[in-house]
C-alpha cells in the first residue's frame, strides 16, 4: 500500500506483542465477570463492553511505555500511537472484533473506511493504520485468537497472529499480500475468413429437354 511490509511492522511492534496479548486476556477475564451481572447481553453491548475493557487494560499496561501513547478523540475513537522509527512512519492501532475473514464488519462506517484508506478522520494523524483484533470461539466461551491486520476496505494486505497470553507459542512470520494492478487482457480479434464465392454459389445444371410428339409440327 505504501511500500512498508508487514515484516517491518512486525519488527517495529515486537516490544508490544506480549503486552497486547496480556491486555486481551485481562479483557476477557473482566468480561466474564460482567456476564455474572448481565448473563444475556446483546451483540452491540457485548462488543462495546469488550472494547472499553480493552482500552482500560491498554491504559493500565501499555500507556507509560516509551514511544507509545493512547489517543482518544472527541467522537470516541481510541487508538494506540507508536512513534516513527527509521523508515517507518507513525503507526496507529485500533482495537476491534474480527470475523473469520479478519474483517471488522460487513458494512463499514465512513469513519472506518477513512481509517483503512489512510484518509483524515476526526483529527487522527496520518501513518500506518492497523487493527489488533480478537476472534471468539464459535460457542462464545472464550478467546480463540488475536490478529494484527492491515486492510483496505474488505481487502486484507497483511496480517499475523499474536499468540494468546501464556500459550508459549512463537509468532509466525507475517503473511504479506502485495497490491497489484489488475492484469489487462488482450482484446480478442475476430479474423474474418474470406468466403469462397465459387463454392458458395448454387450450381444450376441445364439438361436437354426431351422431345414430345408435338415437337416439330
Amino acid at each position: 500500500m505504501d511500500g512498508k511490509s508487514m515484516e517491518d511492522v512486525h519488527r517495529r511492534l515486537s516490544f508490544l506483542h506480549e503486552a497486547l496479548a496480556a491486555c486481551w486476556a485481562d479483557t476477557f477475564k473482566g468480561w466474564y465477570k460482567m456476564l455474572e451481572i448481565c448473563p444475556m447481553p446483546g451483540i452491540r453491548f457485548r462488543r462495546n463492553a469488550i472494547h472499553q475493557l480493552m482500552v482500560d487494560n491498554v491504559r493500565r499496561r501499555i500507556v507509560g511505555l516509551q514511544r507509545v501513547k493512547l489517543t482518544e478523540t472527541l467522537r470516541g475513537h481510541t487508538f494506540l500511537e507508536v512513534e516513527p522509527e527509521g523508515r517507518l512512519p507513525l503507526i496507529l492501532i485500533r482495537f476491534k472484533h474480527l470475523d473469520r475473514q479478519l474483517l471488522t464488519r460487513n458494512y463499514p462506517t465512513p469513519g472506518a473506511r477513512a481509517f483503512d484508506n489512510g484518509l483524515p478522520v476526526d483529527l487522527i494523524p496520518s501513518g500506518i493504520r492497523l487493527t489488533v483484533g480478537y476472534i471468539e470461539k464459535k460457542d462464545l466461551t472464550g478467546l480463540e485468537c488475536i490478529y494484527m491486520v492491515r486492510a483496505k476496505g474488505k481487502r486484507i494486505f497483511g496480517q499475523y497472529e499474536i499468540p494468546l497470553y501464556g500459550s508459549g507459542r512463537v509468532i509466525d512470520l507475517p503473511a504479506q499480500r502485495e497490491l497489484r494492478a489488475p492484469k489487462k487482457t488482450a482484446a480478442r480479434v475476430k479474423v474474418k475468413v474470406p468466403s469462397n464465392n465459387a463454392a458458395n454459389k448454387k450450381v444450376v445444371r441445364l439438361t436437354p429437354r426431351s422431345k414430345t410428339p408435338n415437337d416439330g409440327k
